[in-house]
């Protein structure tokens, strides 16, 4: 008889597919939300957790705005912080975080520009670009900036007319940065096939 009972016994039950766990983000509390986000579980998770944060300082580290605390063991994955960037940005044109707060708040200037550029208001990036008075920093944006839209609006600060005029002629190739200076549109060189 237990041989029958074995072969009639129900399958144990199978863990919840990574809809039905985001689901279940979506019915639980900040706690738990903030839980999966720290978690070990799949990138996707903690994605979509991040997704659903509320402000505060958690979701301001994950985005890289704030220091991590002194005994955290390991470094924010940047596919979570850039989850948490745009987080931020999207709480920003809701009206739920004020930039102005963020701008004096910001502990890493590259990770207040990646947060300015995500947001629809296109005035946050130069809001944000107008808190940098280095002009060294600023020509690294034009360089090394992440994005075109970020390295336009560095590129744009650029008052001496020479400084500018060398930036664009090392600008990397792929990147194409023009400039209207009065009558003259100041352009990186073209590629070169």
């Amino acid at each position: 008889m237990k041989l029958f009972a074995r072969f009639f016994q129900k399958a144990p039950p199978s863990s919840p597919t990574m809809e039905e766990r985001i689901a279940i983000l979506n019915a639980g509390s900040v706690d738990a939300i903030l839980g999966a986000a720290l978690g070990t579980d799949e990138e996707g998770l903690r994605v979509a957790a991040i997704h659903r944060l509320p402000d505060g300082d958690a979701l301001r580290r994950f985005a890289g705005l704030l220091d991590l605390p002194h005994d955290a063991s390991v470094a924010v994955p940047a596919v979570l912080e850039r989850a948490a960037q745009a987080r931020v940005a999207q709480l920003i044109d809701a009206g739920s975080i004020d930039f102005t707060v963020i701008c004096d708040q910001a502990r890493r200037r590259p990770a207040l520009l990646s947060v300015a550029v995500l947001c629809k208001d296109t005035g946050r990036l130069a809001q944000a670009l107008a808190s940098i008075d280095d002009p060294g920093q600023i020509a690294r944006l034009v360089m090394e900036g992440a994005t075109s839209r970020l390295r336009q609006s560095a590129a744009e600060l650029v008052e001496d007319p020479a400084q500018l005029q060398q930036l664009l002629a090392t600008t990397p190739p792929p990147w194409v940065v023009s400039i209207k200076r009065g009558d003259k549109l100041l352009t990186t060189p073209p590629l070169r096939g």
